[in-house]
């Protein structure tokens, strides 16, 4: 698989190869998440076991993740080439920042969990050593609202519906993108009644939909806000960044729940892809989005 990497120059549009190797990628990190413990010792393991629970449950429920999680990362793949500089803001325990390393870009992956990203260097060493190759990603504790650098690429995944206020943040986005620069955002879809369902619990567990988390070790820092699962519609997330980007790409993703792909992934795929994507109604309410956009000039 690294060799057709290395021999890749171009990746954009090129979504056979995409899926391939985003599916290969999966693969590696079910196999690290079983073992994890001789990998990183039993704390780091409980912690990545937590973040990707749905992953340990069946090796069937993994390939149903898997199918999603591909269809998710499409639109970023197809937008990266070697050598470019791409933020991962939100980046948690660092997986895509490391997929978007491996693949050739600069990567810089910022978070607000010292104790995520401590695991996101150990997992950057063991995918080197996967890939037989240095991965060109740093990560860095701080309040994504005051960054600033110059990127091709930013990149947030299930990441804005916790980054508040979302204005400063779009703000920070087009002043850290160089021209023609892309964002790409990720998330769940409020209109998905599960979703919605899920979203509130979380935030009667956490006290409501904000909260401002103490970090007293972050330089200038007191206090970072934090949003509790504060969801948005597609066309909501659409008429918010559409005042400084231009969109390109909105894909919806996820329709059918687990019991169709267990009783019979064949039919599953089938009417996921050849029919319920054809429907308007059923992509209004899927329970996730990809949107592209690039910045406005």
């Amino acid at each position: 698989m690294w060799e057709k990497i290395k021999a890749e120059k171009n990746l954009e549009n090129d979504e056979n190869f995409c899926s391939t190797f985003a599916n290969s990628f999966f693969n590696l990190i079910w196999e690290e998440i079983k073992n994890s413990e001789q990998l990183y010792g039993k704390n780091n393991s409980e912690i990545l076991k937590r973040y990707y629970f749905n992953l340990i449950k069946d090796e069937q429920y993994f390939r149903y993740i898997r199918y999603f999680y591909v269809e998710r990362l499409l639109p970023l793949l197809k937008n990266i080439n070697k050598n470019l500089k791409i933020l991962d803001a939100g980046c948690g325990l660092g997986t895509e920042a490391i997929l978007c390393g491996i693949l050739g870009s600069e990567v810089t992956g910022i978070d607000i969990s010292k104790e995520r990203l401590d695991l996101a260097m150990l997992r950057k060493k063991f995918f080197e050593k996967q890939y037989n190759k240095e991965i060109k990603v740093s990560f860095s504790y701080e309040n994504i609202l005051k960054h600033f650098n110059k990127y091709d690429i930013i990149w947030v995944n299930e990441a804005i519906s916790h980054i508040t206020p979302f204005n400063s943040f779009m703000k920070m986005c087009y002043n850290n993108l160089d021209k023609q620069g892309k964002l790409i955002i990720s998330d769940a879809n409020k209109l998905n009644p599960y979703i919605y369902l899920q979203s509130k619990k979380d935030q009667i567990r956490s006290g409501g939909v904000y909260k401002k988390l103490l970090k007293e070790d972050l330089e200038r820092d007191e206090h970072i806000s934090y949003a509790v699962e504060r969801i948005f519609s597609i066309p909501k997330i659409i008429s918010m960044i559409t005042p400084r980007f231009e969109i390109i790409e909105v894909k919806k993703v996820r329709y059918l729940p687990y019991l169709i792909y267990k009783f019979n992934s064949n039919t599953f795929l089938v009417l996921e892809k050849k029919i319920l994507r054809k429907i308007p109604i059923f992509n209004l309410f899927s329970s996730a989005y990809v949107i592209v956009s690039r910045k406005r000039n």
